[in-house]
C-alpha cells in the first residue's frame, strides 16, 4: 500500500470544512440558489470524503486492469473532492460570482497539485 498521509488530510480537511460550512449555512434562514447547490453537493460530498479518509489506498498509481472494489474507490477520489469543491464554489458565488470563480479555479489548481505531490517518488526522498 502507498505513503497515504498527504491525501488522507487532504480529505479529513475537505470533509471537515465541508461539515462546518453546512452547519453554518443550517441556520442562514431563507436561501438562495447558490447556497442550496452548494449545501447539496456538500452533503453528497460529506460521506464520501469521510470514508476516503480512513480508507487505505491501494496503489501509487492506479493500474491498467483494477478490480469492482478499486473502480469504486477510484470513482469515489474522483467525484468526492470534486463535488467538495463545486459546493464550497456556489457558497462562494453567493457572495459574488468573481469570488466563486476565483475560489473555483484556484481549488482546482490546489487540487492538481496536491495529488501531484502526493504520486511524486522524489518528493517523500531524503534531500541529498
Amino acid at each position: 500500500m502507498a505513503d497515504k498521509r498527504p491525501l488522507q488530510i487532504a480529505y479529513g480537511a475537505m470533509g471537515a470544512v465541508s461539515a462546518a460550512a453546512v452547519v453554518q449555512l443550517a441556520g442562514a434562514g431563507p436561501l438562495d440558489v447558490p447556497l442550496r447547490v452548494g449545501i447539496g453537493c456538500l452533503a453528497v460530498a460529506l460521506p464520501f470524503l469521510a470514508v476516503l479518509f480512513y480508507a487505505p489506498i491501494p496503489h501509487d498509481t492506479p493500474p491498467t486492469k483494477v478490480t469492482p472494489t478499486q473502480r469504486i474507490y477510484y470513482t469515489t477520489t474522483v467525484i468526492a473532492p470534486r463535488l467538495c469543491i463545486a459546493g464550497l464554489t456556489a457558497v462562494f458565488w453567493h457572495f459574488g460570482w468573481l469570488f466563486g470563480v476565483l475560489f473555483g479555479a484556484s481549488s482546482l489548481f490546489a487540487w492538481r497539485t496536491l495529488k501531484g505531490w502526493s504520486a511524486a517518488q522524489d518528493f517523500f526522498d531524503e534531500p541529498q
